[in-house]
C-alpha cells in the first residue's frame, strides 16, 4: 500500500506521502512532516526508499498511527546551452548571450542545485558607428547684475559642447540660458549721494604732476568717495579732481599718512606714484590728497572712514591700461576710479605700470566694498 500510494505521489511531484492507519494516502510538496494530518507520527519508515518497494509491501507499525515517507532526493542537472543571441546593439560594442537551465533533471526533494552559471556571454561589435548624443558643458559664473538696486536681473549660460552632438546624434535638451533676480534692495535717494569738484589749477608748460598737490578731495562727516577722476576744463589748460560723496552709516575717520617716496626727479613722472599705495583695508576712504616734500619726493595723506563692524561685500577692479603719456599730468585724464553703484564705496586704489607687456602703459587697481544688508 505504502508503494502504491508513493508512486501516485511521485506522479504528481509530491514529495512526502503518509498512510494512515485505515490506509489513506496523504500527500504533500514540502519536506518537513506534513502536519495538516492532525495526527501522530512514527518516523521508522522515513526516507524509505520506495523505488525497491514492491506492490503489495507496506511498512509495518503500531494501529491507529499514522507513518510518513519521504521519496528520494535527486540532484539537479543542466540542459544544453541555447544558441547564441545577437549582438544585442546596433552600432558599436555589445555582447552575445546564451542561457541554460536547471532541468536535465531539476532537482528534487532536497536534492542539489545545478553549479556554475545560468547565463553566459562573450563581447561583439557592430561596424557601423553609434550617434553622438551631445551634452552640456558647466554653467558659467553669474554675470554682475544689470541693476545696482531695486530688482535686477543676471544670467549664465552654457555650451552643448561636452560633447556636441555628432551626425545623426541628438542636440542637447534644455535651456542654453539661465537667469535669476539680484539686487532686490530699494534704490537709496538722490540725496544720498553728491558730486564736488577741486579748484580748476592751472597746468605749467610741461603739465608736470607735482602740482597734483594743489587738490585736495574731502568728503563730509559720515560720507565716503564712490568715484575720483581727474578731468582737463574746456580750454585744456588746467585740471581739477571730480569725485563723488555717498552717505555711509556714522563711522570716524583716522588720517594716513604715507611714507615718501620718489618721483623720479625734478617735478616728477606720473608712473612714480605707482610706489604710493592708498589703502583703507575694508573702511571707506573719505581724503585724499598729493603732498610735495623737499628733494623730488612725494606721499599721500589720507582718511579711512570706519564704519561699524559688519559683513561687506568687496570687489575689485582696475581702470585698463592706458598710454601715460611722458609721464605728464594728463596721463591720468582717462582713468576713472568708480564703483558700480552708489552703495559701494573706495577702500584703496594703486597705480601700477605694465610689467607683463609695454612698460609705458599705466593703471589704476581699486577695491570697492558695500555693507551687507
Amino acid at each position: 500500500m505504502a508503494c502504491d500510494c508513493a508512486a501516485k505521489a511521485g506522479k504528481d511531484e509530491y514529495r512526502v506521502v503518509a498512510l494512515g492507519n485505515w490506509e489513506e494516502c496523504h500527500a504533500d510538496k514540502t519536506r518537513p512532516d506534513v502536519k495538516l494530518l492532525g495526527s501522530q507520527t512514527d518516523a521508522k519508515c522515513f526516507n524509505a526508499h520506495f523505488l525497491k518497494c514492491k506492490s503489495g509491501e507496506s511498512c509495518m507499525g503500531e494501529p491507529n498511527y499514522i507513518y510518513i515517507y519521504a521519496l528520494p532526493a535527486k540532484d539537479g542537472n543542466w540542459g544544453d546551452w541555447s544558441n547564441w543571441s545577437g549582438c544585442g546593439v546596433t552600432c558599436g560594442n555589445g555582447v552575445h548571450k546564451r542561457t541554460r537551465k536547471c532541468d536535465n533533471p531539476a532537482s528534487e526533494g532536497g536534492g542539489k542545485d545545478c553549479e556554475g552559471e545560468a547565463v553566459n556571454t562573450k563581447p561583439c561589435s557592430i561596424a557601423m558607428k553609434c550617434p553622438i548624443d551631445g551634452k552640456w558643458s558647466e554653467w558659467s559664473e553669474w554675470e554682475s547684475c544689470d541693476k545696482c538696486c531695486g530688482g535686477g536681473s543676471q544670467r549664465r549660460d552654457r555650451t552643448c559642447d561636452n560633447p556636441p552632438p555628432g551626425p545623426n546624434g541628438k542636440k542637447c535638451q534644455g535651456e542654453r540660458i539661465d537667469s535669476r533676480k539680484c539686487n532686490t534692495n530699494a534704490c537709496r535717494g538722490p540725496e544720498s549721494c553728491f558730486f564736488k569738484y577741486t579748484q580748476y589749477m592751472p597746468y605749467d608748460k610741461d603739465r608736470s604732476p607735482i602740482f597734483l598737490d594743489n587738490h585736495q578731495i574731502k568728503c563730509p562727516a559720515d560720507h565716503v568717495l564712490n568715484y575720483i577722476r581727474l578731468q582737463e576744463n574746456g580750454q585744456r589748460t588746467g585740471v581739477a579732481y571730480g569725485y563723488r560723496c555717498c552717505k555711509t552709516e556714522p563711522c570716524s575717520n583716522s588720517l594716513k599718512i604715507n611714507n615718501p617716496t620718489s618721483n623720479g626727479g625734478g617735478f616728477g613722472k606720473i608712473f612714480n606714484l605707482d610706489r604710493q599705495i592708498v589703502d583703507c583695508k575694508n573702511q571707506g576712504l573719505s581724503s585724499l590728497k598729493l603732498d610735495e616734500q623737499m628733494s623730488s619726493r612725494w606721499n599721500y595723506k589720507y582718511d579711512c572712514c570706519k564704519v561699524p563692524n559688519k559683513k561687506l561685500d568687496c570687489y575689485r577692479a582696475n581702470t585698463g591700461f592706458m598710454s601715460n603719456i611722458a609721464g605728464n599730468i594728463q596721463s591720468l585724464l582717462n582713468h576713472e576710479i568708480s564703483c558700480k553703484c552708489d552703495d559701494y564705496y573706495i577702500t584703496g586704489f594703486k597705480l601700477n605700470q605694465n610689467y607683463n607687456g609695454n612698460r609705458d602703459q599705466i593703471r589704476y587697481d581699486f577695491q570697492c566694498c558695500k555693507i551687507k544688508n
